[in-house]
């Protein structure tokens, strides 16, 4: 025995159709729900709005991309510049110091002339790149401006026993002994 039966039912009894029949719902209310978006129309009005926000999101990427872009560039070639001067002042100090070490041996005064020479080149090219490096320090890091400061102080330092040294070893070379503070001084 069935309880009920769809055969014969115009709506089959679906719960919204039952419930807008019992509301006494007029003919105008109904045109009204039927004007609502087909599922069609709202999927296309939702796929137009994701399309809009995607394109507007990817605009806006492409600004912010171009301005980090010249960002990253200019962090990129402050380091490259900030290391190869760094290398460089190492190859000078390198120089300078194998000069030193041959003014040692340098038995022509020509020879010592050279090699003074080569160890002056070496600390103007030392300045010029600690100079260069200086600019690159960020002034608002103390430990940075501390190991610059130190830095700094130690070339100078450095510099003016190896022209002491350089000055001696002429002196040495016209006949004049090297005051025994100045030998201690090599490398």
């Amino acid at each position: 025995m069935k309880l009920f039966s769809l055969r014969g039912a115009k709506d089959a009894g679906f719960l919204a159709n039952v419930e807008a029949a019992s509301a006494g719902l007029d003919a105008n209310a109904r045109a009204a729900g039927k004007r609502a978006l087909s599922v069609k129309a709202s999927l296309r009005l939702a796929f137009g709005l994701v399309l809009a926000g995607t394109l507007a999101i990817g605009a806006i990427a492409l600004t912010q991309i171009s301005r980090l872009n010249g960002a990253t560039g200019s962090i990129y070639t402050q380091g490259y510049v900030a290391s190869r001067t760094a290398e460089e002042t190492r190859g000078y100090l390198l120089r300078a110091s194998r000069s030193q070490k041959m003014l040692l041996t340098a038995t022509i005064a020509k020879e010592c002339d050279d090699l003074g020479a080569q160890i002056e080149q070496a600390l103007a090219n030392i300045n010029k790149e600690q100079a260069q490096l200086a600019q690159y320090i960020d002034h608002a890091d103390k430990d940075a401006l501390a190991q610059q400061k130190r830095f700094a102080g130690a070339l100078a330092t450095w510099s003016d026993n190896l022209r002491t040294f350089r000055s001696g070893a002429r002196a040495q070379g016209a006949g004049q002994e090297i005051p025994v503070g100045l030998t201690q001084h090599i490398d």
